[in-house]
């Protein structure tokens, strides 16, 4: 089984700077080299400082065959999946006898760790005898499924009206309309998603810094 490695926060550390391998290799973190999602291929590296011998050979054993297919890991990515930008094109279409109303609505992507906050609120009027109707955007990576949160006249009070699987999906308001019953969005950002990795070359470079310390960087590929 894959090894998840986790950015623990306490652990952090400037990844222009070399990390004491105080803990197992279990506890490294990686630094995340490029931009902030999305990428269709990121590399991260890791740069590590071991204080004698010993923790050198540990951390060049442990790495030492984890090229390729064969020693992929899971790691965790340090930032969650972005809040979505925008909730999509809204609509008012033909259908139902409701009266005239105004909804506030937004959308949040899901993942299989968690949901992201909603994006930006937008509102639309809506005319007597027609129905709310929005078509959302396609999913970007890692996204599984969208929610939909409506709210009548006042920003802020989305209730989830919708969810769906579907990549780009239309939804559109029942004829009896929306029953405000449904959750509010989350609060937090827990959309968080793993991202398979291997190391890109098992000639690990050390250096010796001076009596019994040594330091290395080690640069691994998403495998998409």
């Amino acid at each position: 089984m894959a090894e998840i490695f986790t950015l623990i926060p306490e652990y952090a550390f400037d990844y222009v700077l070399n990390w004491n391998t105080l803990q197992t290799p279990f506890d490294l973190g990686y630094v995340q080299t490029r931009a902030r999602w999305p990428f269709a291929k990121r590399i991260f590296v890791l740069r590590w400082q071991s204080l004698n011998q010993v923790e050198k050979e540990y951390i060049e054993s442990f790495f030492i065959n984890q090229v390729g297919a064969a020693g992929s890991f899971n790691y965790l990515l340090p930032d969650p999946i972005a809040t979505p930008d925008y909730p999509g094109s809204a609509v008012q279409v033909a259908g139902g006898a409701l009266g005239s109303r105004t909804y506030y609505y937004g959308i949040s992507w899901l993942t299989s760790a968690g949901e992201t906050r909603q994006s930006v609120e937008r509102s639309i009027a809506i005319s007597v005898n027609n129905l709310f109707s929005i078509t959302v955007p396609r999913f970007p990576a890692y996204v599984t499924s969208v929610n939909l949160y409506v709210g009548q006249d006042f920003p802020g009070i989305g209730h989830l009206e919708g969810t769906s699987t579907v990549s780009g999906v239309t939804f559109t308001e029942p004829t009896s309309g929306y029953t405000a019953l449904g959750a509010f969005a989350p609060l937090t950002n827990t959309a968080s998603v793993t991202a398979l990795v291997h190391l890109m070359d098992d000639a690990i470079p050390l250096s010796k810094n001076h009596a019994g310390v040594y330091s290395g960087e080690l640069k691994f590929e998403e495998v998409l």
